[in-house]
């Protein structure tokens, strides 16, 4: 997979050379087409609407003001949209409203690129305040305060440039804005370069997230230059600027929402393996007591017949005690392995705890366990488990028992359990029936072997 910095300095290329490839022709006249603007106008507010609410949840995140200031291009940019919206001709209506001049529109498409550049690179300053984290209690109130000052400000640029028009210079005849190239142009131009430098440069200390800016300004300098060298509307280049402002709106959001999928399916990956780990003996593997009374409870009513028996490895104290506890872990993994090992696909084998495993047998008659579990018994018993102390022959006793129609899991994990109590008073290393049945032959147990081959 590539990463993400090579992929920021190809999109970065390829607006560089799509701007320069369209400025020959730039002033090619295409045609007006009246739906082009309202879906224009429509498509960037809603990402910039959705780019600044994205990045002010990363700065309530993160607490960086570098992360607010680069959320508060986004919302310059909105509201210096909406008078734009409403002076554009054939937008709301053929001459636009609230009685604005001709020059109003590109003016305010000035003051719209200028200031949205102007805090791209205020933001890409390499100034480590920008870099701290503010308290949460402050973060509110920052929010508020950018929000506050972007409306203010945007109010104020909009109503000199609409109603104080007549004092500005009159840039626009018709649709040719081309004086706009030598008064108010340059300065576009040269904020918009400062930005693509500065971002240029913070992205080789940047987060994955940060270097998409880069882009950003790219794609706001490619619309600047197309814009200005159009020198009017509905040209080649002026097509090509509206197309470069609306990747210039989505980029960030589209890596924003890339980023936030990248962490869901790493968040989902993670929550499998808790949920495995919650679930898990860390010694055995085996599953730990609560899933295997899970799986019990999930099965118990819905496979009959259904057995249950209770494994308890013998004299495991004595190996604890003469041996010690790294001998005895060893026989609880290798006595783990061999009931795993044993038994059937469909059987479940969990430590219940300490020396104690719960074997959950589904689809299974008595007679039917109790041969599973004396093939269990004798697999132990042929295992010889070499520690540093010594070599030990475990052996385990076994306790089993049917459900009866009705009887819940908690019971019949005490007949079990009292069966097994029962294969330890016996002289241990058997498998016991509850309700004292006899235990089925040999012949029997090869005959009725659930084992699998």
């Amino acid at each position: 997979m590539h990463s993400p910095r090579r992929i920021v300095t190809t999109l970065t290329l390829l607006i560089a050379a799509a701007t320069l490839a369209l400025l020959p022709t730039g002033d090619r006249v295409v045609g007006n087409h009246p739906s082009f603007m309202p879906a224009f106008f429509s498509c960037i507010v809603l990402l910039d609407v959705l780019s600044s609410w994205l990045l002010v949840q990363q700065f309530l995140a993160n607490g960086r003001l570098r992360s607010l200031l680069f959320a508060a291009c986004y919302g310059w940019s909105v509201a210096s949209l909406i008078p734009h919206i409403l002076v554009f001709p054939g937008v709301i209506t053929p001459t636009g409203l609230l009685g604005s001049a001709p020059s109003s529109t590109p003016w305010l498409w000035t003051s719209w690129h200028t200031g949205f550049a102007l805090l791209l690179a205020v933001a890409a300053l390499p100034v480590r305040a920008l870099d701290r984290r503010r308290e949460e209690h402050q973060r509110t109130r920052d929010i508020a305060l950018a929000a506050g000052l972007i409306v203010v400000v945007a109010g104020l640029v909009a109503w000199v440039m609409i109603a104080g028009s007549r004092y500005l210079p009159d840039i626009i005849t018709g649709n040719d804005y081309s004086r706009l190239l030598h008064t108010g142009g340059p300065y576009v131009i040269g904020v918009s370069a400062c930005a693509l430098v500065l971002t240029w440069r913070h992205a080789s200390r940047c987060s994955d997230l940060d270097r998409w800016f880069v882009v950003v300004a790219a794609a706001t300098l490619g619309d600047v230059l197309l814009t200005l060298f159009a020198a009017a509307r509905y040209t080649v280049g002026w097509y090509g600027a509206r197309a470069l402002a609306l990747f210039a709106s989505a980029t960030v959001m589209l890596a924003m929402v890339g980023q936030l999928t990248q962490i869901y399916r790493q968040l989902s990956v993670s929550a499998v393996k808790l949920q495995q780990l919650a679930e898990t003996d860390e010694l055995t593997g085996l599953p730990n007591r609560r899933a295997v009374l899970n799986l019990g409870r999930a099965l118990v009513g819905h496979t009959e017949p259904f057995c249950v028996a209770m494994v308890d490895i013998d004299l495991f104290k004595d190996v604890n005690d003469t041996l010690g506890h790294d001998a005895g872990d060893q026989v609880l993994f290798v006595v783990a392995g061999r009931m795993s090992e044993t038994l059937r696909s469909e059987d479940h084998v969990g430590r219940y705890g300490g020396e104690e495993f719960l074997v959950l047998l589904p689809h299974t008659d008595l007679n039917g366990a109790c041969a599973a579990l004396e093939a269990v018994r004798l697999a132990v018993s042929r295992a010889a488990v070499v520690t540093s102390t010594g070599t030990i022959t475990p052996t385990v006793s076994v306790g089993v028992t049917q459900l009866r129609p009705g009887q819940d899991l908690a019971a019949a994990i005490s007949a079990a359990d009292r069966a097994l109590y029962q294969a330890k008073d016996a002289g241990r290393n058997r498998v016991v029936p509850a309700g004292g049945r006899d235990l089925p032959t040999p012949d029997d147990i090869q005959q009725q072997s659930l084992l699998t081959p």
